[in-house]
């Protein structure tokens, strides 16, 4: 709200959510108050399940439809960093795709794989993330491969709200 009304550009904001988190998000009531109150537009709010948590329950993949049909975004959150179950990636409801943090820190032998995925996600209809990217040369590989979004400390490293305010006016 305070980015809003100091006339900075509308930036996406992801929450991770648990389980349990993901059972309270599920009431569409409680999505329509939380963005009334904080003064959200329903496009900015990204919510983050786990591969592992969509991949392992009917349960979680309908709560997580039931927020994106609401009009919020899913991201599916450290994709690759354990067993992924590609029989079932077309079933997840998500909007992007975040490659873990490994496929950053392995890029050069992962090349293949990484061009897979996104790929694969592209196909899909969903945009892919890359995380923990700290050098140029990560960047311009993801880049190369087609990625849609890239972050980590290459970027900027954490920043707190006054900082993360002049980080925006100063990349406007």
């Amino acid at each position: 709200a305070k980015c809003k009304k100091l006339g900075l550009k509308k930036i996406p904001i992801s929450v991770n959510l648990s389980r349990k988190d993901l059972a309270v998000f599920a009431r569409p009531e409680l999505l329509t108050e939380a963005i009334n109150h904080y003064g959200f537009d329903k496009d900015q709010l990204h919510f983050e399940i786990t591969e592992s948590m969509a991949g392992n329950s009917s349960e979680i993949l309908a709560k997580a439809r039931i927020i994106r049909n609401e009009g919020f975004k899913i991201e599916i959150d450290d994709f690759g960093s354990g067993y992924s179950c590609l029989g079932i990636i077309s079933d997840i409801p998500m909007d992007y795709v975040k490659l873990d943090i490994t496929f950053a820190r392995r890029l050069e032998t992962q090349k293949s794989v990484a061009k897979y995925v996104i790929s694969l996600a592209h196909d899909l209809g969903v945009k892919v993330i890359a995380e923990g990217v700290e050098t140029e040369e990560q960047k311009n590989i993801y880049r190369d491969l087609g990625c849609d979004y890239i972050q980590g400390y290459f970027y900027s490293k954490p920043l707190s709200e006054e900082e993360f305010i002049n980080y925006l006016k100063e990349h406007k």
